[in-house]
C-alpha cells in the first residue's frame, strides 16, 4: 500500500529483536496501564543513504514527517476526539547508525510542522501543539539502550504514564529496509522482562507480547482525502 504521498508503506510480523521490537512491546503494556484506550504502533523507517548530503537527509525526513502526519490523520479521523493526544518516539544514533533519521525527525519541527499544516493541523512546539484541530503532541527521542524500556524515567513506559496519550506512535531505523514498515507484533524475543525489562542477547524468546493493526489501519485511513476538504497544500 502506498501513503497520498506515494510512500510505500509495508507490513511486517518481524520487529527484529532489538530496541524497536522491545519498544513495541512494553509500550503496549504500558497502555494498558492508561485510564483509557491506547492505540500503540511501531514504524521502522529507512535509513539515510551512505552518500546523503545535509540537503538530502532533510528531503528524507520529510517524507518520513509526511507518513507521521498521514498516521496522526487517520487516528484524528478514527477516534473523533475533540482533541487527541499523540506520543511520538524516535532513537538516538547508535553503532552503525551514526545518523539516526527515526530521533532526528522527532526532532525537526519544522518538517513535522509542514506535514502536520498540510493536513489541517497547527505547529508543532517544542514538545506540544495545540490547535483548532485538536491535536497535541508530545515528542521523546529515547537512548538505545536499557533506560528506553525499562520503566525507569527516560523509558517509554514513563513517557506514556507521563503524558497519557490517545496514540503512541514509536519510530526506529531499519537498516536493511528501502520501505517503511509497520510492525504488527511483538514478541519477547531477547526480551527480559523480570525484574525489569531489559535487553538479553541470550534470550531465544517467541511469545507474543503485543499485536495490533492500529496503525497500518490509521495510515490506510489517513491517506484517503477527506470529503469536502481542501488538499491543496498537501503532495498527493
Amino acid at each position: 500500500m502506498h501513503t497520498s504521498g506515494g510512500l510505500g508503506v509495508v507490513t511486517s510480523v518481524d520487529a527484529g529483536g532489538f530496541y524497536c521490537e522491545h519498544c513495541l512491546a512494553v509500550a503496549g503494556r504500558a497502555g494498558d496501564d492508561v485510564g483509557h484506550r491506547v492505540d500503540v504502533g511501531f514504524l521502522h523507517v529507512p535509513p539515510y543513504r551512505a552518500d546523503a548530503d545535509d540537503k538530502a537527509r532533510a528531503a528524507h525526513r520529510r517524507q518520513l514527517a509526511e507518513v507521521v502526519a498521514v498516521a496522526i490523520d487517520g487516528f484524528v479521523r478514527q477516534r473523533r476526539l475533540r482533541r487527541l493526544s499523540a506520543l511520538l518516539t524516535g532513537y538516538e544514533a547508535w553503532g552503525i547508525v551514526a545518523q539516526n533519521p527515526s530521533g532526528d525527525v522527532v526532532n525537526d519541527a519544522n518538517a513535522l510542522h509542514a506535514a502536520l499544516a498540510a493536513r489541517d493541523f497547527s505547529g508543532v512546539g517544542d514538545t506540544r501543539a495545540r490547535g483548532a484541530s485538536g491535536l497535541q503532541l508530545t515528542r521523546v527521542v529515547l537512548p538505545v539502550d536499557d533506560r528506553a524500556i525499562d520503566g525507569g524515567p527516560q523509558s517509554v513506559q514513563a513517557k506514556i504514564a507521563t503524558c497519557a496519550p490517545h496514540v503512541a506512535l514509536c519510530l526506529g531505523v531499519h537498516s536493511d529496509s528501502d520501505r517503511f514498515r509497520v510492525e504488527r507484533r511483538a514478541t519477547d524475543r531477547r526480551l527480559r522482562l523480570l525484574p525489569t525489562p531489559a535487553h538479553d542477547e541470550a534470550r531465544p524468546g517467541g511469545t507474543v507480547l503485543f499485536e495490533s493493526d492500529a496503525l497500518i489501519d490509521a495510515i490506510v485511513r489517513g491517506a484517503r482525502p477527506r470529503r469536502g476538504a481542501r488538499r491543496s497544500r498537501s503532495r498527493s
